[in-house]
């Protein structure tokens, strides 16, 4: 026996998708969005203008300290 809302679901076309069906559409939905991911870190990547890579934002001087601290360094570079 039927619920009212399964019958009325029933008659009117409708039936609940299957485990499969939703499992393959979150699967698809899943491979779309990594592959927009992938997409567009590899449109930064093509779009880089590698002139600049060696402007930078990083603490110099708290990597050089790291570097000393190095036994296997021997010289840090001015541009290190």
């Amino acid at each position: 026996m039927m619920s009212s809302s399964k019958k009325r679901k029933a008659e009117a076309g409708f039936d609940e998708p299957s485990q499969k069906q939703k499992h393959e559409r979150q699967r698809q939905a899943y491979i779309d969005s990594m592959h927009n991911f992938w997409q567009k870190q590899l449109d930064k990547i093509k779009n880089t203008d590698f002139k600049n890579l060696k402007q930078h934002d990083l603490p110099l001087a708290r990597i050089k300290k790291i570097m000393r601290s190095d036994e296997d360094v021997k010289m840090i570079s001015a541009e290190a």
